[in-house]
């Protein structure tokens, strides 16, 4: 999956757990300044992604993340890394 098609899942995921919509999401963009997520938000967020993908995040790697470019990095590693251990 590439990065574009990956921020529109993310985008479907925000929606999904925010019960808004995010019309277009810019990689730079804050989760909590431009996007005004909450931590409840946050953590529906990741509840979600771990689930889609399969992947387990730490709440300390969940504090790191600042910017969709953050979580899309995130998933991206975490992916890759999941992958590795059942080849």
């Amino acid at each position: 999956m590439d990065r574009e098609e990956l921020k529109k899942e993310l985008m479907q995921i925000l929606e999904e757990s925010v019960g808004e919509e995010f019309p277009e999401l810019q990689e730079s963009s804050s989760l909590l300044g431009d996007l005004k997520l909450d931590s409840v938000d946050l953590l529906s967020m990741t509840i979600e992604i771990q689930s889609r993908y399969g992947i387990v995040i730490a709440s300390s790697e969940v504090a790191g993340i600042a910017t969709v470019a953050n979580v899309l990095d995130l998933i991206i590693a975490k992916t890759a890394a999941t992958r590795q251990q059942a080849a």
